[in-house]
C-alpha cells in the first residue's frame, strides 16, 4: 500500500507525459525517482550505521579508480 501510494504521483506524471508525447519528461521522471529513492535509502542506512573511513585506504582506492 505504501509503495503504491508513493509511486502513484510518478505514474500519473508519466502517463500524462506519454499521452502528450513528451518522452523526455517520462525519462527524467524515471531517472529522477530512482536516484532519489536510492539516495534516501543509502542516507537512512548511514544515519543508523555510520561508515568508518580510513583516509590512507580511501586515497589508494581513488587512485586505482581513476587509473582504471
Amino acid at each position: 500500500v505504501i509503495a503504491f501510494g508513493t509511486s502513484l504521483p510518478e505514474l500519473v506524471v508519466s502517463v500524462m507525459a506519454s499521452i502528450k508525447n513528451e518522452s523526455q519528461v517520462v525519462l527524467g521522471n524515471v531517472l529522477g525517482s530512482n536516484i532519489a529513492n536510492i539516495s534516501l535509502v543509502l542516507a537512512t542506512i548511514v544515519i543508523f550505521k555510520p561508515i568508518d573511513i580510513i583516509l590512507h585506504q580511501l586515497k589508494e582506492c581513488i587512485f586505482y579508480l581513476f587509473l582504471s
